[in-house]
């Protein structure tokens, strides 16, 4: 049963709500009456639903989404907006882990500068490949690419164990154990 008076405190909205469509006429509006007391004259067929929402949950979007409920509740007067989460797929999720391993390698070299690194890379391999002895600065490039590969190779075991943990059914950490230089 709706009491009297209603809620009108600043901020609070309603639902203009038709009880034998369940046809929203509209959906946040402020209650006509200032006073918060009752509507005389109103359509029987209309009523007016004080929004009331849960607390919108914590969640990680890479694992979970989203979801809203409206329901009306006529004879409270209130209309219930509740929140909560759908855990994603499986692929979605992977690929949300394969994403956090992008960033992370981005991390250690930027992707503009990947393509002169692994030129120089091989510049450098060719020419240790002929038995030419390195310059300092070859031999820089050469550790360069050494430790750059050895973080790559880090970050992709991370990536292994990630996805055979959400594979199993686990939520494992996506922003943890990655390489970051």
């Amino acid at each position: 049963m709706i009491t009297y008076p209603r809620n009108v405190t600043p901020g609070t909205k309603y639902v203009l709500f038709r009880i034998s469509t369940g046809e929203v006429i509209n959906n946040k509006t402020d209650y006509p009456r200032t006073d918060g007391g009752e509507i005389v004259g109103l359509d029987p067929d209309l009523v007016y639903l004080e929004r009331i929402s849960s607390v919108i949950p914590d969640f990680d979007s890479r694992y979970y989404i989203l979801t809203k409920t409206e329901t009306p509740n006529v004879d409270d007067g209130i209309w219930n907006i509740a929140y909560g989460t759908q855990k994603r797929g499986q692929p979605e999720i992977e690929i949300a882990a394969t994403n956090a391993e992008a960033t992370s390698n981005e991390t250690l070299v930027p992707r503009e500068a990947q393509l002169k690194l692994i030129i120089l890379g091989l510049g450098v391999l060719f020419r240790q490949l002929d038995a030419q002895t390195l310059t300092p600065k070859e031999v820089v490039i050469k550790d360069k690419v050494v430790a750059v590969a050895t973080n790559v190779w880090q970050n992709d075991a991370n990536l292994k164990n990630k996805i055979t943990l959400i594979a199993a059914g686990n939520e494992p950490d996506l922003d943890d154990g990655w390489v970051v230089e």
